[in-house]
């Protein structure tokens, strides 16, 4: 009886491992497909849009340009 339990447990855990993996799968290819379409998206937007300052500052720390600040007088120098 114990053995028949277990049995039918394995079988119930595997089912639902099989049910998830399916949803992943599924989730997996609407997130692609999301993923062409926001590409889509933003290349009709940015069409005109010089690439190199939108890559730069897309996802990534921001980098400012650097500023000549050798005039300024430190408060620690005498």
């Amino acid at each position: 009886m114990t053995t028949l339990m277990l049995c039918i447990a394995a079988g119930l855990l595997l089912a639902w491992v099989i049910h998830l993996k399916l949803k992943i799968s599924a989730q997996r290819r609407r997130q692609e497909h999301f993923v062409r379409l926001l590409k889509r998206h933003m290349s009709t937007l940015t069409g005109d849009v010089e690439v190199v300052t939108f890559l730069k500052t897309w996802g990534k720390k921001v980098q400012c340009d650097e500023v000549d600040t050798s005039w300024t007088q430190r408060r620690d120098a005498k």
